[in-house]
């Protein structure tokens, strides 16, 4: 699931929330970060928890509209 959201210094951000094994892969390789999170997601899964992550990526405006145009296509055909 997606929200797109303008931010209070008027930057569009998208948010993302999925699955682990969904989100993971679409992470940047290689960063601490990624690796502190795949450690963290193991120790919760041997507990039995289950888990979802929260991405998120700034945009451009112009980006945005091109989406919203084929967005609306989309929903306008028949």
């Amino acid at each position: 699931m997606s929200v797109v959201v303008r931010t209070p210094d008027n930057r569009l951000m998208i948010v993302c929330k999925g699955a682990d094994s969904i989100i993971n892969a679409r992470l940047q390789p290689g960063q601490a970060s990624v690796q502190e999170t795949n450690r963290q997601l193991e120790e919760y899964a041997e507990v039995g928890l289950r888990t979802l992550l929260i991405s998120y990526k700034y945009i451009e405006d112009s980006f945005y509209d091109l989406w919203l145009e084929g967005f609306k296509a989309a929903a306008s055909d028949t």
